[in-house]
């Protein structure tokens, strides 16, 4: 018998609020014992839930061994590889953009969605293409600060303000963690893809969905010398910039930027009007409104889209910043599709030496 529409999405919604149930109560002192989980072999202690997403849930863990605490990112693979193939992406993004101001991934692992691999109480997952789900854990570092639109939010709720130097601070560590993605070129040892077939440009990365992960490089060892810009220079843009994918680390002043699920080359050429609809469409699904660029609203045959959607998001984040909101986030803007002309100006704060 065929699944309805409706059966499915109401079983995708039991499976979230049980897991939310389930992370809450393991949480409760009252329990007999904390939930536990095991990723590649390491045993994690689960102690409360941060948050949620549409297919994901953010844990609070410890590794009782050391009682450093991390943050869990549990994805669940609903559309069979693509899915497990986006999420990959995300943990191969952290893994090549390395910098002080980039989050790290500290372990990863894919695992079949049922009671042997996932955490105890966890209602099983059906993916519809191949019958069976699968679950992407990313382990990554904990910032007990939040992020900054955490920030913004507990200003707006106190009635207060950053400091300058503060926000400039926080301000300069995003720009430089966006840096370290638009300068980013490729490392000396190379892929061999001699013996593969014809391959299509990939909206994300340029690993093929059925290989292993990690990819494993050839040992053919490029010569810089022969090598031009073009070839070892190989930018990419977040596109997903905005003040909840910028964490806050310990000393209150540094960012790290944070949620490469948005990643995509830089340099993308819109070729036709399929082109262009397929990237508005995909900006519209990935990128949010209120720090979302003027071009991947209305993407044109011919136009190159390029590192330019992150700058303006930048932008966006430190007017945020300033005055707790998007120039972009009021009702009559946001209906209008963010407009700069119907960009809300706000007077300068006093503390501003602007």
């Amino acid at each position: 018998m065929e699944e309805r529409p409706w059966m499915v999405r109401v079983e995708r919604l039991t499976e979230l609020v049980l897991d939310t149930v389930y992370a809450v109560v393991s949480s409760l002192p009252c329990g007999s014992g904390s939930a536990r989980i095991q990723i590649n072999g390491k045993d994690y202690e689960i102690l409360k839930l941060l948050g949620e997403g549409g297919f994901s849930l953010v844990y609070l863990i410890r590794d009782p061994a050391s009682g450093q605490q991390y943050a869990l990112k549990k994805i669940r693979c609903q559309n069979g590889e693509i899915s497990v193939r986006e999420a990959l992406a995300e943990v191969d993004a952290m893994r090549r953009f390395r910098g002080p101001n980039v989050i790290r991934v500290c372990d990863a692992a894919v695992v079949r969605d049922d009671a042997n691999a996932s955490v105890r109480g966890n209602v099983p997952a059906h993916d519809e293409e191949s019958g069976q789900g699968r679950i992407v854990y990313i382990v990554l570092p904990y910032f007990a600060n939040g992020n900054l639109q955490d920030a913004i939010n507990a200003h707006v709720i106190h009635a207060s303000r950053y400091d300058e130097k503060t926000m400039l601070d926080l301000f300069l560590g995003a720009c430089r963690g966006v840096q370290t993605m638009h300068n980013y070129a490729l490392p000396e040892i190379i892929v061999d893809h001699s013996d593969t077939k014809d391959q299509e440009e990939s909206l994300l990365f340029d690993a093929d969905s059925d290989a292993a992960y990690p990819p494993a490089p050839s040992m053919k060892v490029s010569n810089p010398s022969d090598m031009g810009d073009d070839l070892t220079r190989e930018a990419y843009a977040h596109r997903d910039i905005k003040p909840a994918n910028i964490m806050i680390a310990d000393d209150c002043r540094t960012a790290i930027l944070m949620d490469f699920g948005s990643t995509l080359k830089a340099q993308i050429p819109i070729k036709s009007r399929k082109e262009a609809v397929a990237h508005q469409d995909l900006a519209a699904e990935r990128s949010s409104m209120p720090y979302r660029a003027p071009e991947l609203y209305d993407v044109k045959t011919d136009a190159i889209l390029d590192e330019k959607v992150d700058i303006w998001a930048l932008g966006c984040t430190l007017y945020a910043m300033a005055y707790l909101h998007s120039p972009f986030e009021t009702a009559s803007t946001t209906e209008q599709g963010g407009s700069l002309a119907l960009a809300q100006m706000t007077p300068t704060p006093k503390q501003f030496g602007i």
